[in-house]
This record gives C-alpha cells, structure tokens and sequence, in this order.
C-alpha cells in the first residue's frame, strides 16, 4: 500500500498536467482565428417591433427648384410682365413662321416686312378661335396688335382670318364719283366699293365736312351698313387726312430709325402710331425713343412728310 500511494499521486500531477495545457492550446487557436486590428463584437441589439399604429415613412418629393435641393425638380419660371406703352395694329401676310425662335415675319398692306416675336403672353385666333402658333401657315391673312418690348417687337395677340365681315374700313381714297366712293383697305389689302347718298354723313376733324372734301389719296375710315337691296353703302366718313394738307402730332415716340429718317409717334388725340418722314437737319440733339413731342407734318398722298419736329419733354431714366 505504501509502494502504491507514490504511484497515484504522480498519475494524479499527470493528468492535472494534460488538461491544463489542452486548455491553453484552444485558447491560442480561439486568438489566432482572430484578424489583426479586430474590434471586439458588441452585444447585439435585440430587434423592437414598431408599434402597428405608427404610420409609414414619407418620402418627400420636391417639384420646383425653391421648394427641394438642386436638381430635384425642373424650376417653374414666372411669365414676364407686359411691357407697357401703347399697341398698334398691323395687317398683312405672313411671309414667314420660325417655331424654333419663335418669330413671325408680317409684311404689311403696301408696306415694309416686320420680324415679330411671340411667346406665352400672346395670343393666337385663328377665325375668332383661341388657337397655337401651329395654326400659323405662310401666306395665311393676320392682324396683329404689337408692342415695342425691349429692342423686339412683341405680338401681343395675332388673329388669322379667313374671311372678311367687317362693318367698317379703314384706308386711302382711290376714287370719289359722288354716288360711290372707293378706297384701298388697310387690313384685307383689297379695294372697298361702298355706295353714297343722301345720308351719307362726313366729319373732318370733329366738324362736319362735305363728300367733295374727300379726294382720291384722302385717308378715311368709313362706317357703313346696307340698304333695303343689301347694297354697301357709306354711313359715316372720317377724313382723317387730305393730299396738301398739314397736320399736328402730339405724344411719345416709340421708334427712330436714321437709316430710313422715320420716326413713329403714338399720336395722344386718337390713341395711333403714325409714321413720320424726317430728314436730319429738323431732328433735335436731344430727341430719342420716350421722348415727347410734337410734330407738324404734311400729308402728300402717300406718307407724312414732317415740317417741324420739337421736343416737349427728354425721356425719363425709366
């Protein structure tokens, strides 16, 4: 018993011996497993379920470049005022439509071409009926109201008409027997044949004139309606100007080209723009586009010719 008692004590250390260094190999092996700089793992987070009345995320969407970030939507530009100043009516032919640049080319009734520009401030009938620039044909019969915009012309409305009903004309006197007048149409470009009578009423600036006062070359606008035949006859003639005579402008002007000496002046009295002829000793120093004045011109038959031209007031800053 004593020679056995050793025996069990060394098996004892032994045993103890193995086990621990089985322990220290599987630790090493647990540290080598592990890459260099590795973070040690954090508990994990247990999972929460939401609550089922909590409503869905929102995704927000931006539709103009004020309301989100840049380049979340295309930016909704505003429409430029309307320039002010006066309008005036221009009657022709297209000649030309570009709907890339958005430009119309208009040549007038007896008159030079015009390069007009239109966008979403103009409107566009065709017959009366609202319509888009792709009604737009070259050749097709317009009128247009324009208004100086900047250094452009803008076409403020463009109505396109195929018939003409109109109750009255405007244009130059072709002849006058004394029971039928004629006159070449501003607007359509075609001769007017009205008949006269007894009650055919003419008035020269403001005042009541006579038929015989109303010469070939004479620019009128007449009103008339038709007789129990359905003939067209003259109601009413305004004698608007007379061959020889000399007439007197007031108001602003609202074009000046040197290269033609034309000068265009919206007339205060009956709200027109007329184009004068100038030549360049009666120009002021000071005359430009704004400017106020007045003008004394004679009408030859064909054109004002201007005999005096003074400025009243110099263009504001504005």
């Amino acid at each position: 018993m004593k020679r056995f008692y050793p025996f069990c004590m060394l098996l004892v250390v032994l045993v103890c011996t193995s086990f621990g260094l089985s322990q220290s190999q599987a630790q090493g092996s647990a540290k080598d497993s592990v890459a260099p700089n590795a973070q040690p793992a954090s508990p994990a987070t247990p999972a929460v379920a939401a609550p089922a009345d909590m409503p869905a995320p929102v995704t927000q969407r931006y539709d103009t470049e004020d309301q989100g970030p840049a380049g979340a939507g295309e930016p909704i530009l505003p429409v430029p005022p309307m320039p002010k100043g006066m309008t005036t009516l221009v009657g022709g032919t297209v000649e030309n439509i570009d709907h890339v640049r958005d430009r119309i080319t208009v040549r007038p009734f007896d008159g030079k071409k015009m390069v007009l520009h239109f966008d979403e401030r103009s409107h566009i009938y065709r017959d009366g009926v609202e319509s888009t620039q792709l009604a737009i044909h070259k050749g097709d019969r317009v009128y247009v109201d324009t208004m100086l915009d900047g250094s452009e012309v803008l076409a403020r409305n463009i109505r396109l008409v195929t018939q003409v009903n109109a109750a009255d004309t405007r244009g130059q006197v072709l002849l006058n027997t004394g029971a039928e007048i004629a006159i070449h149409d501003d607007l359509s470009g075609q001769a007017v044949r009205l008949a006269l009578d007894n009650n055919t009423r003419v008035v020269h600036g403001g005042k009541p004139g006579e038929i015989s006062e109303v010469t070939p070359g004479s620019l009128v606008t007449i009103q008339f309606g038709q007789d129990k035949a359905g003939h067209a006859v003259a109601r009413e003639i305004h004698l608007l100007a007379s061959p020889g005579s000399v007439y007197t402008f007031a108001g602003r002007v609202t074009n000046l080209d040197l290269s033609l000496g034309q000068i265009s002046i919206a007339n205060q009295s009956d709200d027109r723009t007329y184009d004068i002829s100038v030549v360049r000793p009666l120009l002021p120093n000071d005359l430009m586009i704004g400017s106020d004045v007045v003008v004394k011109a004679m009408f030859d038959g064909k054109e004002y010719r201007a005999n005096s031209v003074d400025v009243t007031r110099a263009r504001t800053g504005k």
